[in-house]
């Protein structure tokens, strides 16, 4: 998932390059460009970060989408 997110934005890139280069008109730009938008806007929906819980013992502790734990 995380590649597709990686491809779609590298294609974003891509097509701001060559619109910047006034090789596409504003109206294929802005076609183009929704197509990614709405893919990467999917894509992001289904890459969750949720907290980790650890439990070490008698103490539980809650761990953010990082790693660090949350104060």
């Amino acid at each position: 998932m995380a590649e597709e997110l990686n491809d779609d934005q590298r294609q974003l890139d891509e097509l701001n390059e060559m619109w910047t280069a006034k090789e596409l008109s504003t109206a294929q730009y802005r076609k183009m460009r929704k197509g990614i938008t709405d893919r990467i806007a999917k894509a992001q929906h289904k890459v969750v970060i949720r907290p980790m819980v650890l439990s070490t013992g008698s103490r539980v502790r809650v761990h953010g989408p990082l790693g660090r734990p949350r104060t």
